[in-house]
């Protein structure tokens, strides 16, 4: 029997992927469904947990194309897809706007489309896309250009999807800041991004959860792009005293 209502997350397989699908599978009654790129013990864990999933690499120019025809074999209907699988790529490297479009645009694009029909098929009053950003779209970076320029087209299809898809589908984004921290990272570093957040905290992934969470379950939301930065996009608009 094929899953009914699942909820779809690209990129699980570690960090915030990781900690948003397991929050989902203890938090929800939805079968969980996942792509990861390669395999890790987060994936392990998932799968260990209950949650079906593929290894896709969204480079591949037909990486949709071949996930499709595995996907609807198992999952009948979906209550969402949420685009959380993300790539960083030095400017300088070879094709690093390509390699960032992909994974960030055309993969979104292609599967936001695909997906449409499992969608309008789940029995559920709400449906609902959503994409994981970043905070610094609206600030843009000098060593993150490609990265940002394709976040920024992210955010601007789901708000032309949010119109094409309503009132079915409500498709909206999440636009996080500083979430965790890597272990490498230095206490000098860790402290340069902390004093460029208004609240200055490493809030974990959990506040991405309560965001998600939050779209899930608001009937009223669509079109948004919705600020998690800790207030770091007011920073630099605080006047000395």
């Amino acid at each position: 029997m094929k899953l009914k209502q699942a909820i779809v997350i690209t990129g699980a397989g570690q960090r915030i992927g990781l900690a948003l699908a397991q929050h989902l599978i203890q938090q929800r009654p939805h079968p969980i469904v996942f792509t990861y790129r390669s395999l890790k013990p987060g994936v392990e864990q998932l799968l260990a947990a209950g949650a079906v999933g593929f290894q896709v690499d969204f480079n591949h120019p037909d990486a949709v194309k071949h996930l499709m025809p595995k996907l609807t074999e198992q999952v009948g209907s979906l209550r969402a897809l949420i685009h959380n699988a993300s790539l960083w790529w030095p400017d300088s490297a070879p094709d690093a706007l390509q390699k960032q479009f992909d994974v960030h645009v055309r993969a979104p694009y292609e599967l936001n489309q695909a997906c449409l029909p499992l969608l309008q098929a789940c029995q559920s009053e709400q449906k609902d896309i959503i994409s994981i950003s970043d905070a610094r779209v609206s600030q843009g970076h000098p060593s993150k250009i490609a990265y940002l320029a394709t976040k920024a087209a992210l955010e601007n299809m789901t708000l032309s999807f949010a119109q094409a898809f309503a009132p079915d589908v409500k498709v909206n984004a999440i636009a996080p800041a500083l979430l965790t921290f890597h272990p490498q990272d230095s206490a000098a570093y860790r402290q340069a991004r902390l004093d460029r957040l208004l609240l200055p905290m490493e809030p974990g992934a959990q506040v991405l959860c309560h965001a998600v969470d939050y779209l899930l379950d608001n009937p009223y939301t669509t079109g948004t792009i919705l600020p998690l930065d800790g207030g770091s996009r007011l920073v630099g608009q605080r006047l000395d005293k």
